[in-house]
Formats: C-alpha cells, structure tokens, sequence
C-alpha cells in the first residue's frame, strides 16, 4: 500500500455568533428584541439605538370592565386572594414554553377583579381560550379564569378531595340547571346513583366557591402588543410594523480618533463594525418581515376582510418557495409573533392551515371546524347529531369529505361533547 499527500479545495460555511445571532433575531419577540437592543445600548458606548412602541393594547378602565351583578362577599371568595404582579410571576416562572407563557399573559388583563374572565373581551379565537384557562389552573387558584359558574365549580372540583368526586364532577358538569331545579330524583336516576348519594355530593358542592378568586389591582399587568397591526379601509387592507423591528441607529464616531493609541483606534474600529452588523442585522429581519407580510395580506385576504372562517389552506412550504427562502425562515418569522386584525388577536401560526380536499377544491381547517360548529348549533337538542351524520351533512351541503374521526378531532377541538353528552331531556 502506497501512501500519498493530495491537495483538495472544499468550501465550507462557518457559522460565526454574529452570524448565528443574526439568524435568531428573526425569532425574537418584541420583549426579547427590547432586551437585546437594551443591552447593545448598554454594553456599546458609540452605538445609540432608539425606539418607542405604539399604543399600547391595554384593556379597558376597570368601570368599563366591571359586571353588573352585586360584588361578592370575602366569604364567597374563600381565602383565594392574588395581584395580577403575582400572577405574572408565576405565569412566567411555570411556562417554558414561550408559546404558552404568551397566551396565558394575554389572557391576564381580561380577568375580572372576581376572577372570573371577561370572554366577549379577549380578542382571541375560542380554541385558544379554553386552552389558556386550562393552562391558567397550573398557576392560579382553582376556577381562575373561568367562564361560566359551572366551569368555575368543575375546576374547583377536580382539585378537591371528595371521596365521591366523579360523581359531583357529573353533577357540575351536566346537572347543575337540574340542582336548581331541585329534580334530586331525576338527577340520581341519570348518574345511576341513589338519592342518599346526591345529597352527599350536594353538601361537597357547597364547600365550593362560586367566585375563583379575588384580585387585587388591574393596572400592573404586562400586556400581549401585537408585532403587525391589519387595518382595513373598505375593501383596501394596509399593515404596520411595530417599531422595535426598526429602531434608529446611531453611531457616535469620536472626533480625532485617528490621533489616539493603537488600543483606543481598535476599540472604535470593533465598535463600529459593531454598528454596521447590528444595522444590517436589523434592517434584514425588518425587511423579511414586510416581504412575508405582502404575500400573507395578498394570499389571506378573504381572512383579513371578513374574518378566520374564511381562513385559506396555506402552508410554510408554499410561502417560502413563493419569497424565494429556506421554510426555516418562514418558521422564525412566525415565532413567538402576534398579529392584530379588524377580527381580533391572533398568533402567526394560525394563519397556516393545512389543506382538506374537496370536490370543488381544497378548504382550510378552519372553515370545516366553523362549519362543524353551525351544523351542532343548528341541531335538534332532544336528537343531537352523530359524527357520522356530520360527515354527511358536509359531503351532501358543501361537498367537503371527510372521515368520522376527523370530525370527532375537530369537535373535541372545539370543546364540543359528543352527540350523546349533548342529548338534553324534556
């Protein structure tokens, strides 16, 4: 065996940490971009970077916000008492995950001083707010955040330590109108109990609170700002860009700084290659950002104009072939980002829907689960309708065909029991 010294010339791409940090600022959220340009202007004496937010998305005056039934009692609250300050730390001490942590805070400054939420106020789309309450139980007291007295009640529940707990979780859950009512009978012979058992998982109902908790102030809540507000004049639409993403940028060159020492003039050499890296950094992440929201304005328009049942299937892939860019980017465009539209708030991530064909095209996730909804809503209560019968009503209405467990998915999304839960008795 002969051995042999050869010459080969290869090209390689070295990933550099400006390099690296300057991919990663496409996936900063306007608070970790505020972060970032805080410590450049700290740790840059020549660099000088300003910015100023817009408005600032705060909800209503608590007068506005403040429910029309009589104030509850300390006692109604039990010993359940918190600061929306409290409740920001432990939402930001308990979630990791940047995407829940964001939609647990958006939810904060819709809470109502009796903990209840405010849910004709939350400019979010239903699916999102029952996930965010759901989330909210990890941090807060049992029932905050909730929507309704039974769903308070049930959270409540499932806390406790009944020794009959699955029977008071049905008793809330399908019973509470018929507790009212004081039908016990009718409410043993549905849960398949005897009367002696509905009164002992009465008395355990009545330890419960009807209000979750009591909150203190309104106004120290740190609040979701959008990073692309959509506005709407007849049927033009127009989108703005938050001002983080395009701060002014100054470089502060020393006069005679060719006069100083080897040392010094290599300091404001580094500074001011410092500058020009920042600079084009950001002008890139602002420039990609427009670029994907003109092709997302044209592609989503029907959405933006009439609101997210007329969603379009669109997919990562196809909006990054159309710009001419790697889907990654696409994915960190879209990271941790919010979106305000004439139809409330929405994350990024909802504006990709995957396709579900149809015999006259494709249609978005979205529309089918709107239409799921209208078809359950439209039901006769005393004979609700099966999945099955659903998937039927689609293909014969709109000539969307789907299988049965698609359907059950989507309504499961929704929140929605199943046709036997649904059944109500004359």
């Amino acid at each position: 065996m002969q051995l042999s010294l050869q010459a080969k010339q290869q090209m390689q791409l070295t990933m550099t940490p400006q390099l690296r940090q300057a991919i990663d600022m496409l996936h900063y959220s306007i608070d970790e971009m505020d972060d970032l340009l805080a410590e450049e202007n700290e740790r840059s004496p020549l660099i000088t970077i300003q910015f100023k937010r817009t408005r600032s998305h705060r909800p209503k005056s608590a007068e506005l916000n403040e429910p029309q039934w009589v104030e509850p009692s300390s006692e109604q609250f039990g010993d359940h008492s918190i600061s929306y300050d409290e409740l920001t730390q432990l939402v930001r001490l308990q979630f990791h995950n940047r995407q829940e942590q964001q939609l647990v805070l958006a939810l904060l400054p819709y809470i109502q001083s009796n903990g209840y939420l405010d849910l004709e106020a939350v400019p979010l789309q239903r699916p999102l707010i029952e996930k965010g309450v759901t989330l909210l139980q990890q941090v807060g007291p049992p029932g905050i955040g909730a929507m309704s007295v039974e769903q308070c009640l049930y959270f409540q529940a499932k806390e406790a330590e009944f020794s009959n707990k699955k029977l008071v979780l049905q008793i809330i859950q399908y019973h509470l109108q018929d507790l009212a009512k004081q039908q016990l009978k009718y409410i043993a012979t549905k849960c398949e109990v005897t009367l002696e058992d509905v009164l002992e998982a009465i008395q355990a109902i009545r330890t419960l609170q009807p209000y979750p908790c009591q909150i203190d102030t309104y106004e120290k809540v740190d609040t979701l700002i959008p990073d692309v507000i959509i506005e709407r004049d007849g049927e033009a639409l127009f989108f703005s860009i938050h001002p983080t993403y395009a701060p002014t940028i100054t470089f502060h060159q020393p006069e005679h700084w060719h006069q100083y020492d080897q040392e010094a003039k290599q300091f404001v050499r580094d500074q001011q290659l410092r500058y020009f890296w920042l600079k084009r950094s950001l002008e890139k992440r602002y420039e990609t950002l427009h670029r994907f929201m003109t092709h997302i304005v044209e592609r989503q328009r029907p959405f933006f104009l009439q609101g997210e049942t007329e969603l379009q299937p669109l997919t990562m892939r196809e909006v990054a072939e159309q710009l001419n860019v790697h889907e990654s980017t696409i994915s960190r465009v879209t990271m941790n980002k919010w979106l305000e539209t004439p139809h409330g708030l929405y994350p990024f991530k909802q504006l990709f829907q995957p396709k579900l064909h149809t015999a006259t095209g494709t249609v978005s996730r979205t529309k089918v689960q709107h239409l799921i909804q209208r078809c359950i809503e439209q039901e006769n209560p005393e004979a609700p309708l099966s999945d099955q019968q659903i998937v039927a009503h689609l293909s014969s209405q709109y000539e969307i065909k789907i299988s049965r467990r698609t359907v059950q998915k989507y309504r499961e999304a929704l929140g929605i029991s199943s046709s036997r839960m649904r059944k109500q008795f004359v």
